[in-house]
């Protein structure tokens, strides 16, 4: 029997919601935890629950976190670590979001502090290189992996996500 006993991976996303609406600027949604080790500013998100794609996941959490409704457009940077929470591997994505409402009303429990930052002032505050590099990418700088639903190839399985680089015939990235 290959089928392991427990979990051994966590997956977790990270949410990079930008608003073109309020400046000039696109602004990231930001928050400060109550609880945990990371101090700084950093992207709402959390751990993807049973049956949930990398997308739903993002929009539940972010929405948990701060009370902003956003939509997936596609996966900026994936992480993957060995022997973390629970001695377990940890898979790790940050995704561009599309800000669907901009009003803020952070979770008392887990946010101490949300707020919409300019992009160029997180980029420039984060000590996070995976942040630094999602960043980067969601301006152009590299290539985000967008999100396609396709029928499965064995009949009685179910219509999977498959995500890949932008081809010729793909919308272009974060519009």
């Amino acid at each position: 029997n290959r089928i392991p006993p427990f979990s051994t991976h966590h997956v977790g996303v990270g949410g990079l919601v930008v608003s073109k609406s309020n400046t000039a600027k696109d602004q990231v949604l930001v928050i400060r935890e109550s609880r945990g080790q990371f101090t700084n500013w950093k992207l709402p998100g959390g751990l993807a629950s049973l049956g949930e794609d990398f997308g739903e996941a993002a929009t539940r959490e972010v929405l948990e976190e701060t009370g902003v409704h956003c939509r997936f457009q596609s996966i900026l940077t994936l992480r993957h670590q060995h022997n973390l929470q629970f001695g377990r591997s940890d898979i790790y994505l940050i995704v561009a979001m599309e800000a669907l409402s901009t009003e803020l009303r952070p979770d008392d429990y887990e946010v101490q502090e949300a707020r919409w930052m300019d992009i160029d002032q997180l980029a420039d505050s984060t000590p996070h290189p995976m942040l630094q590099r999602a960043l980067e990418v969601y301006q152009g700088q590299g290539s985000a992996l967008v999100e396609e639903t396709h029928p499965s190839v064995i009949p009685s399985r179910p219509p999977y996500l498959l995500y890949h680089a932008p081809g010729a015939e793909d919308p272009p990235q974060n519009s």
